[in-house]
């Protein structure tokens, strides 16, 4: 929950450090979760780590990704994403303890990207992951409700929460500082 948090602090102008985290829904595997001020939605994968979208009352959004292990010194560091094997792009992204933040301001083609892709592939210093994107195209619209109606949380619970979150394969780590 930690880097969640961290993400909506990065994203958000306000701070949300005090602000409590309650649980949104679960679609498809990723848990959404808002604190009023920004939704995450994330989930967990067979390597280890996790991947977040978080979409802020501001118009800020950001995807991160969190590896338990990490431990990576404060600073900005470069993160190369691809869509289905195409179009490799260079992200500036924030390196904080065991997370990776890459911030940006939300907009069409990234829900589109996300939402029609399949597998995102993120090279992170030395490390290379790829996560597969199922149940995205169900997720982004529920996170894109959750963010509108920011301040309005619906607290019910969901019978199908016990779905498992998506993973493709698992890749060594050669160092646990994707940096170094």
């Amino acid at each position: 929950m930690r880097t969640l948090a961290l993400a909506a602090v990065i994203v958000c102008v306000a701070s949300a450090a005090s602000a409590e985290w309650v649980s949104w829904r679960v679609v498809g595997g990723w848990e959404i979760e808002t604190n009023g001020i920004s939704c995450i939605a994330g989930a967990k994968y067979k390597n280890g780590s996790r991947l977040s979208f978080a979409i802020a009352n501001n118009g800020g959004a950001a995807i991160s990704f969190f590896r338990s292990e990490w431990k990576i010194p404060e600073g900005v560091y470069s993160v190369y994403l691809s869509m289905d094997g195409r179009n490799e792009n260079n992200y500036e992204a924030k390196g904080v303890d065991n997370s990776v933040i890459i911030s940006f301001r939300l907009n069409e083609t990234f829900i589109e990207a996300f939402r029609n892709g399949n597998v995102l592939s993120a090279r992170i210093g030395s490390a290379f992951y790829q996560y597969n994107l199922t149940n995205t195209k169900q997720m982004l619209p529920e996170l894109i409700r959750c963010a509108a109606n920011l301040g309005d949380v619906n607290r019910e619970s969901n019978p199908f929460s016990g779905n498992s979150a998506p993973y493709v394969g698992d890749r060594v780590i050669r160092s646990p500082n994707p940096f170094q």
